[in-house]
């Protein structure tokens, strides 16, 4: 199930989490600060959307769909794209994740749990008990 988290962090260090890719767009997207968009198992069809707005290369949208990518980091004109691997290990078995990351001037896009959908790697460092 494709769970995609918005969180925008205003120049004077105001965290906001936002409802949906429309909401920053209509409210935050020209406002000084960055937005972090955290998508956790998503389908290509998110990755579009993200594709589009922020003229993301068609190749590292493919490499996030694709779990068998080594990591790597790569320079955009407009973007940084950097893949690693994250090890998880319970019940004594280990599992890796992919995490694909977008660092752009005023945005980072995370991308992962394709692999192994019970375990958020980022869940630690997302504060559900924030709002508008």
């Amino acid at each position: 199930m494709s769970i995609i988290r918005y969180t925008f962090f205003s120049h004077d260090n105001l965290k906001i989490r936002i409802n949906d890719f429309n909401e920053y767009l209509q409210n935050y997207s020209n406002q000084q600060g960055y937005v972090w968009i955290d998508l956790f198992d998503p389908i290509f069809e998110d990755l579009i959307i993200l594709r589009n707005h922020f003229n993301l290369h068609h190749l590292s949208i493919d490499d996030c769909m694709d779990e068998n990518q080594l990591p790597k980091c790569e320079d955009f004109s407009n973007y940084t794209f950097v893949i690693f691997n994250n090890f998880y290990y319970k019940n004594n078995n280990l599992s890796i994740e992919e995490i694909n990351i977008f660092l752009g001037k005023n945005y980072i896009i995370t991308i992962h749990g394709r692999n192994y959908p019970e375990y958020d790697f980022f869940d630690k460092f997302y504060d559900t008990s924030v709002s508008v």
